[in-house]
């Protein structure tokens, strides 16, 4: 009995701890990633065999809405099971693609659609390695009305928001142009996250279309 308060009690820390970083990122706040070292997150998780888990949030003050301007953003939160993990930062072609979403229609469940990053150029562009420990977790903040991202298919646009169920994706693939991960000593594999729920306004939507680029 002992034992399990002591779980249910640094689970409900980092819980508080998380929701705290993410108040902070506040409204309509740029991307931002941020990593959290929190003691006695891997007590909680010891008997769980998973290495690294993702997982979408809000921020506490009115859910996820995607806007033109003043959006409340979306949050991809990666939590570490071991010491010493890597994963390729954004800042690069390497780490650039690695999450993605998949939405679904509210009210028609059948529709669905794929949000990723848009192709770019690079300049100076190098394989940047994030390393995380076991306890830590790194959040980043997603704004797909930025201009980065692009939806497929294409929105079918009107003058009001819509609501979708949101999941969301990290990949680094084992056997692609990213094969030097082997070297470079990065996590590979595919993760998925919970779904969510966002609202997405008609001028967002538009600025995914109009980013509609190959990939």
């Amino acid at each position: 009995m002992k034992a399990k308060f002591l779980t249910i009690s640094l689970e409900l820390i980092l819980s508080c701890l998380i929701s705290i970083i993410l108040c902070a990122s506040g409204k309509g706040s740029e991307d931002m990633t941020k990593k959290t070292d929190v003691k006695g997150k891997s007590n909680s998780i010891s008997q769980q065999e998973w290495v690294l888990k993702a997982e979408l949030r809000g921020n506490e003050n009115g859910g996820i809405y995607f806007r033109k301007n003043n959006s409340h953003l979306m949050h991809f939160i990666l939590y570490s099971n071991t010491d010493n993990l890597k994963i390729y930062q954004e800042g690069s072609s390497w780490g650039y693609h690695t999450r993605s979403f998949t939405l679904a229609d509210k009210y028609q469940k059948d529709i669905k659609y794929k949000i990723y990053r848009c192709s770019r150029a690079w300049l100076g562009n190098v394989p940047a390695v994030q390393n995380l420990n076991k306890g830590e977790f790194l959040i980043t903040s997603i704004n797909v009305c930025d201009g980065t991202w692009t939806v497929e298919p294409p929105f079918k646009l009107s003058n009001l928001d819509k609501n979708f169920y949101v999941s969301g994706h990290f990949e680094i693939p084992v056997n692609s142009s990213l094969s030097e991960a082997k070297t470079h000593g990065v996590w590979t594999g595919k993760i998925d996250t919970n779904t969510v729920e966002v609202a997405i306004d008609s001028h967002c939507m538009d600025i995914l279309n109009k980013s509609r680029m190959p990939h």
